[in-house]
């Protein structure tokens, strides 16, 4: 039996026998292990693992967010918000503020010595307790509250955070909640306007079950921009100017400059070439918005979109501040060379959100400062709210409301423009001439929105007095030619009465004589 049990031992260890042990115990305790080694390297060669797996692709909402969360805010924006909301950014200010705090001095024993030198310098230095009033110095420093010098990755804060809602708020650019109400009587009418593009006879059910498809199909703005906006759009029309994701890097700064350039999915301005050159110098820091200087100018119409994950705060947020900028370019075009400027308290300017299958549709306008000296004060008001994939009616109004929004906004813009052109335009300019009838020609031809208009839309407000002012002298003078032919014809027809009377009463008389 025991040597039975010995051969089976030495069985086993000869099949587990391995070079790098030299004893029998080792190699009948290691088989195991290099079974389950051998097992790995069977599966390594199976499985190869330095073969780089392909990197999943990033979204447009994907990277927007990443770059909107790498950003961080210079110390001059929180110092000037009246409120600071309990944020995650907020907490990192704190935290980077607290580190950089000058550390508490280190207290050592009082020495007669001590009591002499402090007695002979006269009082105790009091810096380090909490609540006291800084030394006057030449040069103010803040040892508490670094500012943006010592802070060199620090940049503008960005819609996507709820401070930047209180800094609007901060330089009376106010939320709808405590916005005064403009009078939107007349604009409410102008866009409840019929648009034939969207009757049942042109606008079909597939199409708008099309529509439907895509806004369930998309999974970020980029796909909201491409496939959903375009229905609400309606067909292209050049003569309606637009550009998309421009940055307005050559306006002045709305606020102080501690936030980011308003950057808007699409905005509607009017050709540079339709204002003269020398108002667009003059206005050119609240008028034309970009550095490229071929794109539109005078900007009143706003759409901002965001995808399904998207923020519709944030999309608030933007169309208030873009409405505000609006507002700020046909104020001053519509108050150039003026010595005192107007308010009248219209809405001049247009932004409108979607998300979600949301429309969103809103009205700006600025009051005049309440403060000798101060700054203008800019409100927002909603018009209404369309759930576009309910049904096809829903879609109807809200797209219609939408479309003749874009084209009454046009219409201000251009009625604008033409003012300031009658103020600074020379009679001799040819080639300025020429360049405003081309833009006035395919204006008429083309109608000022992304699909026919009616016709009383075409023309400015300027171009229809003047027309209708021809028109008057034109029938003034038609109606005196006829009246004169009139009186004409009266005084012959009154002479031949006279002679048929005569004729007839002289027979008459020689029969009685």
């Amino acid at each position: 039996m025991t040597i039975s049990v010995q051969k089976m031992a030495i069985r086993v260890g000869r099949r587990s026998t391995s070079p790098s042990t030299g004893g029998f115990e080792a190699d009948m305790f290691s088989l195991p292990i290099d079974n389950q080694q051998r097992a790995n390297e069977i599966s390594q060669e199976g499985c190869p693992q330095d073969i780089p797996q392909a990197k999943k692709l990033k979204t447009r909402s994907e990277i927007e967010l990443d770059a909107w969360a790498s950003w961080k805010y210079p110390s001059e924006f929180w110092d000037r918000l009246s409120k600071v909301e309990l944020t995650r950014r907020a907490l990192e200010e704190l935290d980077r503020r607290t580190k950089t705090r000058r550390p508490p001095p280190t207290h050592t024993a009082t020495t007669p010595g001590d009591l002499a030198r402090f007695a002979r310098y006269g009082d105790p230095n009091l810096c380090d307790l909490r609540g006291y009033p800084e030394p006057r110095r030449d040069r103010p420093t803040s040892p508490t509250l670094p500012t943006s010098a010592t802070n060199k990755s620090s940049k503008s804060t960005t819609p996507y955070n709820r401070n930047f809602d209180q800094h609007l708020t901060d330089y009376q650019i106010y939320p709808s909640y405590s916005s005064q109400k403009p009078d939107l009587t007349h604009i409410r009418i102008a866009l409840a306007a019929p648009r034939p593009s969207l009757s049942p006879s042109q606008f079909s059910d597939s199409t708008f079950e099309a529509f439907e498809e895509d806004n369930a199909r998309a999974k970020d703005e980029a796909d909201i921009l491409a496939n959903v906006i375009l229905t609400i759009l309606g067909t292209r029309n050049h003569s309606h100017l637009s550009a998309r994701n421009t940055a307005f890097g050559n306006l002045e700064h709305l606020t102080d400059g501690t936030i980011t350039l308003a950057k808007p999915d699409i905005y509607y301005g009017a050709y540079p070439a339709q204002l003269t050159q020398s108002s667009r110098e003059k206005l050119s820091r609240h008028i034309v918005p970009s550095t490229t200087q071929d794109k539109p100018i005078t900007p009143n119409f706003f759409v901002e979109v965001k995808g399904p994950d998207g923020s519709a705060a944030a999309a608030a947020r933007q169309a208030r501040y873009d409405g505000a900028i609006g507002s700020r370019a046909m104020h001053s075009l519509q108050n150039y060379s003026k010595d005192e400027p107007v308010y009248d308290n219209n809405a001049y300017t247009f932004s409108s959100t979607y998300h979600d299958g949301t429309l969103k549709l809103y009205a700006h306008h600025l009051t005049e400062p309440t403060t000798e000296g101060g700054r203008p004060e800019y409100h927002v008001t909603q018009t209404d709210t369309w759930g576009l994939t309910g049904n096809i009616d829903i879609f109807r109004h809200g797209t219609t409301a939408f479309r003749n929004a874009r084209d009454l906004a046009k219409r201000h813009r251009y009625r604008f423009i033409e003012d300031a052109n009658n103020k600074t335009r020379p009679d001799n300019d040819a080639s300025f001439n020429a360049v405003a009838d081309h833009a006035d020609a395919s204006q008429r031809s083309a109608g000022p929105g992304f699909e026919d208009p009616p016709a009383s839309s075409t023309l400015s407000f300027s171009a229809i007095q003047t027309r209708a002012e021809r028109l008057i002298k034109q029938s003034n003078s038609l109606l005196s030619s006829l009246a004169n032919n009139h009186r004409g014809k009266n005084r012959s027809r009154f002479s031949i009465l006279k002679q048929l009377n005569a004729a007839k009463d002289g027979p008459r008389a020689e029969s009685l004589g």
